[in-house]
């Protein structure tokens, strides 16, 4: 179960959230942005990452396939997703 949690903690996080965010807290003043940043983590990226998962067990497949068994219009979304995965990816990379 660590290898779970240390996995919903790595997409959850991700690369912008470690090295820009804390930055951007010093410039700007302080840690009053943080409250407001802990609460939208937990009431709006662990419950979505959460749907993410169950999803995929639950269909025993990959996303594009979650998506399209679902309703065969969300296969769009799932490459919209895909895409924007990817153009994060070639940001930070």
């Amino acid at each position: 179960t660590l290898q779970f949690w240390l996995s919903c903690l790595g997409s959850a996080v991700g690369y912008g959230n470690i090295w820009r965010f804390p930055y951007m807290l010093f410039s700007n003043g302080g840690g009053v942005f943080y409250i407001p940043y802990i609460v939208c983590i937990v009431v709006v990226v662990l419950p979505l990452y959460y749907l993410e998962v169950a999803f995929a067990q639950l269909f025993k497949t990959d996303l594009n396939k979650v998506y399209s068994n679902i309703n065969s219009r969300f296969y769009g979304l799932s490459l919209a997703m895909m895409f924007v995965n990817f153009v994060i990816f070639i940001y930070y990379n």
